[in-house]
């Protein structure tokens, strides 16, 4: 790959400098990120790997580009030479004078614990008014100028968010998780938000589920167990978050954390897709035309695109999987998906599996 080659691929000019080309690279790179492509199938998903490979490789060669014309980097700082160490003497007896302040007092004994300081507070305690610390500070940079006005927003806020507390400790479900939001989003605390968390989750609030499955799944907050995420996850895909559903069936496609089953992953694809899910819908027409886990069935690939295409935006990867499918059916099937996709019912009846 050339210069040019790189600096196109990144979108880039000629004078581009070194920080151009790291924001560039960023910027692009996440269009390909496998959490971002994992609903397309496996041949977009290979496009994208593609893609990352000669991002990578313009990035490597531009990393420490500079245009013609540019300044040199400065020359590298030279480290100093370390010190000699000092020459031994004979330490001499303490003698204080008159008038001195006393010497420091002498270290522990070997063996003997040094002094902790008492704790005098809880973790939720000192989470809490941590939280009514940040909310009195985002007050004070606030847009109003007037003093007092801010004041009541505070004392607003604060009431609101002991309202909540108490909420969430008499077993309110729903504050228990907008608890948790609170603490993993705006307090960057996430051992105290899946410990919320898991108390809503227990009581079958789904969205909670969800949240600590995958706090569970990548060790956040809480140590890595992907077994107990895969179950939290089960539990709330059983009681119909689409998306839950969604991220099931696409572990069941890849084998991730659990056995591979492609057909396990077009039912729990189809449960989704049943709640107009674009997401769901878009991997079922990848599914039913490769025929992984069901018949191959174009007709039906088409339909199901179809009813993705209806609420949701497609980017240009499925909008030519879409005109290669189109060209691989006649005019007849053409007609009948669209008639299919216009009896499709949706349905919040779904299987567990």
């Amino acid at each position: 790959m050339s210069t040019d080659d790189a600096l196109k691929l990144l979108g880039l000019a000629r004078d581009a400098s070194p920080q151009d080309v790291r924001k560039a690279y960023t910027r692009v790179i996440q269009q390909y990120h496998p959490d971002k492509v994992q609903h397309l199938g496996v041949e977009f998903q290979r496009i994208a790997e593609q893609k990352t490979k000669e991002l990578n490789e313009a990035y490597q060669l531009l990393k420490d580009y500079r245009p013609a014309g540019s300044a040199p980097p400065p020359p590298p700082r030279q480290q100093r030479p370390p010190s000699p160490p000092p020459e031994y003497r004979k330490e001499e007896p303490f003698k204080r004078e008159r008038g001195s302040p006393p010497p420091p007092p002498p270290p522990p004994k070997q063996g003997q614990p040094p002094k902790q300081a008492p704790q005098y507070f809880g973790l939720a305690l000192v989470a809490f008014l941590t939280l009514i610390l940040l909310v009195f500070l985002a007050n004070q940079h606030g847009s109003s100028d007037h003093p007092q006005e801010r004041s009541e927003q505070t004392e607003r806020q604060a009431s609101q968010d002991l309202t909540l507390l108490k909420r969430a400790e008499s077993g309110d479900p729903k504050a228990q998780r907008e608890l948790a939001d609170h603490y993993y989003e705006d307090m960057k605390i996430p051992s105290a938000a899946a410990s919320w968390y898991r108390q809503a989750a227990n009581q079958g609030d789904s969205q909670a589920q969800v949240a600590l499955g995958y706090m569970l799944l990548d060790g956040v907050g809480v140590p890595t167990d992907r077994s107990e995420g895969v179950k939290w996850l089960q539990r709330a895909a059983q009681s119909g978050h689409s998306q839950a559903q969604v991220d099931l069936g696409w572990m069941y496609y890849r084998g991730d954390s659990v056995e591979k089953d492609a057909s396990k992953a077009a039912q729990w694809f189809r449960n989704a897709a049943g709640q107009r899910n674009a997401d769901a819908q878009l991997s079922l027409a990848m599914l039913y035309h490769s025929g992984d886990g069901v018949p191959r069935n174009d007709v039906v690939a088409l339909m199901y695109y179809i009813l993705a295409v209806s609420h949701t935006q497609i980017d240009a990867d499925i909008s030519r999987w879409h005109t290669e499918l189109l060209k691989e059916l006649t005019s007849s099937q053409i007609a009948e998906a669209g008639r299919l996709a216009r009896e499709w019912v949706p349905t919040d009846v779904f299987n567990a599996y």
